[in-house]
């Protein structure tokens, strides 16, 4: 029925969200390396790291298409451009 294919599906986006948060906090506290992409709405760059995660980076002196190390500083659960934050 609907109703059951409806209520699987919120299940499985739930668990889905969960266990790709569980995967984030890994990273915190840890140095990773983003391509910069585009600038946020907050004042950052947005970029991927060699995994493929999405990330906002802060920090002085930052440009598109260049290659920074940063520290993973935390996650943000539901962000429209990504769940991990870090700092140059």
């Amino acid at each position: 029925p609907a109703a059951v294919k409806k209520e699987r599906s919120q299940r499985l986006h739930e668990i889905s969200e969960a266990k790709k948060l569980e995967f984030y906090r890994r990273f915190v506290g840890r140095e990773v390396r983003v391509l910069l992409e585009e600038r946020s709405g907050a004042g950052g760059w947005l970029g991927f790291t060699d995994n493929y995660i999405k990330v906002e980076v802060h920090g002085a002196s930052l440009a598109e298409n260049h290659l920074v190390r940063a520290r993973v500083d935390g996650v943000q659960p539901g962000s429209a451009h990504g769940t991990i934050v870090s700092s140059v």
